[in-house]
């Protein structure tokens, strides 16, 4: 007897938990792990977890912690290589060696406090000092100011004992970043912003 047709879900859940395991993407799409294989190797998938050279384009973004449309531009600009699995939506499969050829060359882009996991049992010595280099930075980089901070940035700023820099400290942001910041606010609360006195 002839299974039931894939989904296109159902195709792109096993593309996107494939590394958890035969049995567990089975117990979820309640298929057999014989027919989870099959499906698998059609769509070229590869190995299962230890055995897989293949990570998606979502569990990429899931052990880097980013979103998955910084993972698509990194693939769109051409940083990162792929292949597409068997599927009607465009699944991008990314071999671990390309992965790791990619973070290696292209350090500034990622960070590795925000990992959630590792490729290797013991990390090469270039993620180490990446890890090491990435500690020194300042823990807010990158995020969204907050109303809070912006406040706070707002008063410290006006007292005038303060450096940028300082203020930076302060905030786990780098001296820059305040300064860009501060020069879009209304500090005075004058409507007129610091960068236009400029």
């Amino acid at each position: 007897m002839r299974g039931s047709t894939w989904t296109e879900e159902e195709k792109e859940f096993l593309a996107n938990n494939w590394h958890k395991g035969r049995e567990y993407c089975a117990k979820k799409l309640n298929r057999t792990v014989t027919a989870v294989n099959v499906k698998a190797k059609r769509m070229g998938l590869g190995g299962c977890i230890k055995n897989s050279h293949f990570l998606t384009a979502q569990n990429v973004a899931d052990l880097l912690g980013v979103d998955i449309k910084r993972v698509l531009n990194w693939v769109q600009k051409g940083l990162l290589r792929f292949s597409l699995a068997k599927a009607k939506r465009k699944i991008y499969l990314i071999e671990l060696e390309e992965l790791e050829r990619f973070l290696k060359e292209n350090l500034d882009l990622w960070d590795s406090r925000k990992m959630k996991g590792s490729l290797w049992i013991n990390d090469p010595d270039w993620l180490v000092q990446k890890r090491k280099s990435d500690r020194s930075r300042p823990a807010n980089e990158g995020k969204k100011w907050t109303p809070e901070e912006d406040k706070k940035a707002i008063s410290l700023f006006k007292t005038g004992d303060y450096t940028y820099a300082q203020i930076g400290e302060l905030l786990g942001r780098s001296g820059n970043s305040v300064e860009r910041r501060i020069s879009r606010l209304d500090v005075w609360g004058t409507g007129e912003f610091i960068r236009d006195k400029r």
